[in-house]
């Protein structure tokens, strides 16, 4: 070891975790959330009505912002 440097920092062996009791997202399907109605409305500031409606479609059914976005420009544009 050269003078001056630091030992290897020791690693915490990781623990696996059974699919059982890991924990999954909350989608919750049918509703938005206050977040996403707020990003939405601040988004739909540079978007078409019919862009900010597919997205909210698509949101409803459990996708992301950032995927629903994607698809919806793929779809319906800006």
């Amino acid at each position: 070891m050269a003078y001056g440097s630091q030992p290897p920092k020791q690693k915490k062996p990781k623990v696996k975790i059974p699919n059982k009791e890991r924990k999954k997202p909350m989608v919750k399907k049918g509703k938005l959330t206050d977040a996403q109605e707020k990003a939405l409305k601040a988004h739909g500031k540079h978007h078409t009505l019919s862009h900010i409606r597919k997205m909210t479609m698509l949101m409803k059914q459990g996708m992301s912002f950032s995927a629903s976005h994607k698809k919806a420009q793929a779809e319906v544009g800006k």
